[in-house]
């Protein structure tokens, strides 16, 4: 995730098998600046617990005042696999991380969360939702108070048989990219797409 002024990015890293001073303990959620020197400085992790563990944190994203982070963690992964968090921040540090309600975060894998800038709909992929294939799109509406809206699944406009990912959704150009594993001709692998959003409207649950 990249600022809107494009000054602060966040990324996933693990550095637990280098040879350095201070690796992480598996992937952790780091912060870079960028400089006035034109270039990015060293990415280093959140100071929070809640947010970096001994396991799988990452997948960050941001709503644009960069106040709400959602993002990825395995932690409890002997109950349901990989789940989606929310943490807010409190002044200049983060509170602590939550996992969203179970009408999210199902007992199987949830990946790639995508907020948009308002925090009013989250884009995320789910292999245990209700589905086309192995992992589709979903949105879903923050209904306040920390509740969510059922997810909905876009439909086989963007899912496949296949995986689906990594899903973000551009407003003001009328357009989506995301990830895709598809046979086309003698190719397949897992490429990026593009969608002409023009004339879409958020699906909402009923």
């Amino acid at each position: 995730y990249i600022s809107a002024d494009g000054n602060t990015m966040y990324v996933t890293l693990n550095t637990s098998v280098l040879d350095i001073k201070k690796p992480t303990r598996s992937s952790d959620i780091c912060v870079a600046e960028y400089t006035n020197k034109g270039t990015w400085n060293g990415a280093r992790p959140i100071k929070n617990k809640t947010i970096n563990t001994s396991f799988f944190d990452g997948a960050p994203t941001l709503t644009g005042d960069e106040n709400t982070m959602y993002f990825v963690s395995d932690r409890k992964g002997e109950k349901s696999l990989s789940d989606i968090y929310v943490v807010e921040r409190v002044g200049k540090k983060w509170g602590e991380a939550k996992p969203l309600p179970e009408n999210i975060n199902s007992t199987g894998n949830e990946t790639t969360p995508y907020i948009t800038p308002d925090g009013h709909f989250l884009f995320f992929s789910s292999d245990a939702l209700n589905g086309i294939g192995g992992y589709d799109i979903y949105v879903a509406e923050y209904l306040g108070n920390g509740e969510w809206g059922n997810p909905v699944n876009l439909g086989p406009e963007f899912n496949s048989v296949n995986n689906d990912t990594h899903f973000k959704y551009y407003k003001d150009m009328n357009k989506a990219f995301f990830s895709s594993y598809r046979v086309q001709g003698q190719k397949a692998s897992m490429d990026m797409y593009e969608i002409s959003l023009e004339g879409w409207s958020i699906p909402l649950a009923r």
